[in-house]
């Protein structure tokens, strides 16, 4: 079964860009919180802001920013995508762990049973609910050792720029990929922290918390 797809020409598509459709090379921008380093409109001068002590700029002002250069992969559903009117949502792209090492050590080893091990843990949402696992992929457009997924490390681009992004299409998920990717997806933004002592009576979750103790 295939993880991967390589994508078919979308220009006369209305659908350009798509939910799991894997990107390269992408900009992922940082900067400090307390320490960002702003240049005043009209000015070559920067000076140190401390954004966590609430202080407004002049419009116009410029941001020094770390930029780095990464595969991604589109989260937003493919239905958010679409080119016509009213269509103004961000666009969020998960940045791509390459390879898998960089993020779990685990990986780093030759023994097939060890990184069996590791993929099945990483393929269960219970366990990573904000990493999503991507096999290793070694043909063109774009080859890929094995890799991971973080949800929460994203960029957000305006929705200006979806001709552009498109541009940078490398892959797509295959449907039954799109449909781990969704999953996961689910798993990350919609668990609730619900209390464990929720459902049960005063005297039930007495009886609960004695036999954990033994």
């Amino acid at each position: 079964m295939n993880f991967y797809e390589v994508p078919e020409d979308r220009s006369s598509e209305d659908i350009k860009l798509q939910q799991g459709d894997i990107l390269s090379p992408v900009p992922f921008v940082g900067f400090s919180l307390t320490e960002a380093i702003i240049i005043p409109p009209n000015s070559e001068e920067h000076k140190i802001v401390d954004f966590s002590a609430s202080e407004e700029l002049e419009n116009n002002s410029r941001i020094l920013a770390n930029i780095e250069s990464h595969i991604g992969i589109v989260l937003n559903q493919t239905c958010d995508l679409i080119q016509h009117e009213g269509k103004g949502k961000p666009i969020l792209v998960a940045r791509v762990v390459a390879p898998c090492e960089e993020r779990i050590p685990a990986f780093n080893t030759e023994n097939v049973k060890k990184v069996v091990g590791v993929i099945k843990n990483l393929k269960n949402p219970g366990h990573y609910p904000n990493i999503f696992y991507l096999p290793e992929h070694n043909d063109e457009p774009l080859r890929l050792p094995k890799a991971i997924v973080d949800l929460l490390e994203v960029a957000c681009f305006s929705p200006k720029v979806l001709e552009a992004l498109s541009r940078l299409v490398k892959l797509q998920l295959s449907p039954e990929a799109l449909t781990a990717l969704q999953e996961r997806l689910s798993y990350c933004f919609g668990r609730f922290a619900v209390p464990d002592h929720l459902y049960f009576s005063e005297g039930e979750w007495t009886h609960i918390c004695q036999e954990l103790k033994k």
